[in-house]
């Protein structure tokens, strides 16, 4: 896919991501997306969830991204994902006694319908997000440790891309702020302190982005998470270089900022917070002697 066909589809799914959360799946089937998935998944995904990060969508997305992986090994249909997230687990969305939740449990995953699940509301620091705790099962559910793998890199590299994309969207905002405020009679985005750290914002917004990329290249399990890692950590310093720089303008509540930053706290809690995952993939290093080369510099 070249990059006027790049400019051409980010295009088209930020308009059906600025439309009704429920139409999205229609909308994306009438735009083609399944040919498009199909015939670059990588640059298809990566598009997906990075205008579904600037949009601040709220959408069923990655449940759908993450149960596609999983159909094959599911006893019955699954329409809802159970996610991982900080101490507890959560669904993305409200339920109904018609829905089944897909559930992974160890190396097994059950398939469990909402009726007999407690489902309670959960609030996270982004007051935009509908998500749900529910308790997971102890035992029980078809042995697929491989697709569960699978599920989880799938899944890593898809909040990875979206919170990388955040995180673009933080800077655009301290940029645009830091270049039209003014103090001695000059944009503060030309002194020097407030240049670093939109410089150090940058170059790690950079890093995450190729580690992404890397990730979708390599396809294993160990890249998805560093990938995932790197665009937590990613988000925390850029949220808080922005932050800094943007002042007691950026931390009002009718300033979009802490938009953006919330969300990318609450993603970054999916599947593994970076500070977390970065602990396990020191462990795995340490315990291979020899770390994958993902990115050439």
């Amino acid at each position: 896919m070249d990059a006027a066909e790049r400019v051409m589809l980010a295009a088209s799914l930020r308009e059906v991501l600025a439309g009704d959360a429920a139409a999205v799946p229609a909308l994306l089937d009438e735009l083609g997306w399944a040919e498009v998935m199909a015939d670059d998944p990588a640059v298809a995904t990566t598009l997906l969830f990075a205008e579904h990060g600037r949009a601040l969508a709220r959408t069923t997305l990655l449940d759908q991204l993450v149960l596609d992986t999983l159909s094959d090994v599911l006893p019955q249909p699954a329409t809802a994902m159970w996610w991982h997230a900080g101490d507890i687990g959560v669904v993305m969305r409200p339920l109904t006694d018609d829905d089944i939740v897909a559930i992974p449990s160890g190396f097994s995953v059950l398939a469990i319908p909402a009726s007999e699940l407690e489902v309670a509301p959960v609030r996270t620091i982004d007051p935009d997000l509908d998500w749900y705790q529910v308790a997971r099962p102890d035992t029980g559910g078809v042995e697929a440790p491989h697709q569960l793998e699978l599920a989880g890199a799938t899944a890593h590299r898809a909040l990875a891309a979206e919170l990388v994309a955040l995180s673009e969207e933080i800077l655009r905002l301290a940029v645009e702020h830091t270049s039209t405020r003014e103090q001695f009679g000059a944009p503060i985005s030309t002194f020097q302190a407030v240049r670093h750290r939109l410089a150090d914002a940058h170059v790690s917004i950079t890093a995450a982005s190729s580690l992404v990329d890397a990730a979708f290249d390599d396809g294993t399990v160990i890249s998805a998470m560093a990938a995932k890692a790197q665009a937590g950590r990613t988000h925390q310093l850029v949220s808080a270089n922005a932050t800094q720089v943007c002042g007691a303008m950026g931390a009002t509540y009718e300033h979009p900022l802490h938009r953006y930053i919330a969300r990318g706290i609450a993603l970054d809690s999916i599947l593994g917070r970076w500070d977390a995952l970065s602990a396990e993939l020191g462990h795995v290093l340490m315990k291979e002697k020899t770390p994958p080369r993902l990115v050439e510099v």
